[in-house]
């Protein structure tokens, strides 16, 4: 478990410039998570007891939670399909190990309910860009349309048709906006300029996820 941490310690910001977690909260996490998040106290008190919590329920006491009580933990993700939740998940257990701990935990959920516009929409591109390059590809969208279509149970002539026409309207809206690169990809680093530029609603609308509309 040491050796697992220290691995998903460098993948996560907040976990960089915090003190490790351990059962109970010491002052010298809190005070570092202040540093490091914009909640107060109370709300990292909280947080670490829903942690903690939903930790015994699914029955890892002490070793981090797993997918499902992931899911249940951020509301945030409530609405969304399992394979964006998988993604999600994925992003943040960069080990594989199936389980996120309190600090990866703390990093998703402030990124999701106090994250800047920008940073989510930054949370949700990572999401999409399945080959982590900054750029997204029509095939990338088209495979995490397809599977967020799954729930509808569409016939396979008609998920195709509809994956076809939304990767069609989804690029030429972004060409629209001079989101692509050269090669006509989705690139994050355009979408930085233009949330730089005063057109973050215009990055959600393009995207239309359900936690960057609040």
């Amino acid at each position: 478990m040491a050796a697992i941490r220290a691995r998903k310690a460098r993948a996560c910001p907040i976990a960089t410039n915090a003190v490790k977690a351990t059962k109970k909260l010491t002052l010298a996490e809190v005070k570092s998570l202040l540093e490091a998040t914009s909640y107060n106290r109370h709300e990292i008190i909280l947080l670490h007891n829903r942690f903690r919590a939903l930790e015994t329920v699914a029955g890892l006491d002490g070793g981090g939670i797993d997918k499902d009580m992931f899911q249940v933990a951020i509301p945030a993700l409530h609405n969304e399909a399992d394979y964006f939740v998988d993604r999600v998940f994925a992003l943040l257990d960069d080990d594989g190990s199936g389980i996120i701990e309190w600090e990866e935990f703390i990093e998703a959920v402030h990124c999701l309910e106090k994250g800047s516009w920008y940073k989510k929409f930054e949370f949700c591109f990572r999401v999409y860009d399945l080959d982590g390059n900054g750029l997204l590809s029509s095939d990338e969208y088209r495979q995490l349309e397809a599977k967020n279509c799954e729930k509808w149970d569409m016939p396979k002539e008609q998920l195709e048709q509809h994956c076809r026409v939304a990767t069609k309207d989804f690029f030429s809206a972004a060409k629209t906006r001079d989101l692509l690169s050269p090669d006509g990809q989705l690139s994050l680093e355009k979408c930085k300029n233009s949330h730089l530029n005063g057109h973050e609603y215009e990055l959600f609308e393009l995207f239309g996820r359900s936690f960057g509309c609040d």
